[in-house]
């Protein structure tokens, strides 16, 4: 069953992996969908990057079509008003 709100983690937090790498968030403890890597690029490029600005306007319709996303049921509110 997949939570029928969208996910607005990817706006306020990254999830640094102690090999450096950037994993999706905190629930991709194995790295499945890695961002970017410390060691190479800045937090602000990884920040700004366009993958993850991309799966920013996928999950803002949902958390259908990422396979990590779409039986996760960790919920946070949309504090921002983003959309």
């Amino acid at each position: 069953m997949t939570l029928a709100l969208p996910c607005f983690i990817l706006w306020n937090s990254l999830c640094i992996r102690p090999d450096g790498k950037i994993s999706l968030c905190c629930q991709d403890v194995y790295g499945k969908y890695t961002l970017g890597d410390v060691s190479n690029n800045t937090l602000h490029e990884i920040w700004h990057s366009k993958e993850l600005n991309n799966l920013r306007e996928k999950l803002k319709v949902g958390r259908d079509g990422l396979a990590l996303c779409e039986h996760c049921d960790m919920f946070q509110p949309n504090m921002y008003n983003i959309g």
